[in-house]
Order: C-alpha cells, then structure tokens, then sequence
C-alpha cells in the first residue's frame, strides 16, 4: 500500500489535487514506522523461522493468501 501511495504523490501534484499533501504525509508517516519497527520484527520472527520452519510457511502462505 505505501508503494502506491508512494506513487499517487506525483501524479495528484501534477493535477492539483487537494489530496496530495494527505497522501503524501500517509505515504511518509508510513516508512517512518515500518523502517523503525522492522528491524524488531526482524528479530521477532527470526527464531520462529528458525525453530518451526513448515508453521513459519504455513504462516506466511496464510498471510499472503487473497
């Protein structure tokens, strides 16, 4: 999702859209938090990757299933 918003903040510029300053401060806020927690997460899940492979699989299929 913030790939897309990441996206949109040139384009609603180039229209003068009003939605572009939001959309730009949701596309920055959003990096700002996923580049400070992910190191955390990192380290979260590390172990059950390491320790459970065929959950840490099943767990990854479910989360990326439509």
């Amino acid at each position: 999702m913030n790939w897309l918003l990441g996206r949109l903040i040139k384009p609603l510029e180039t229209i003068g859209s009003s939605f572009s300053p939001t959309v730009y401060g949701h596309h920055t806020e959003y990096k700002r938090y996923y580049d400070k927690s992910l190191p955390l997460a990192r380290k979260l899940i590390e172990p059950l990757k390491q320790a459970h492979r065929a959950d840490f699989e099943h767990l990854l299929y479910r989360l990326s299933a439509n």
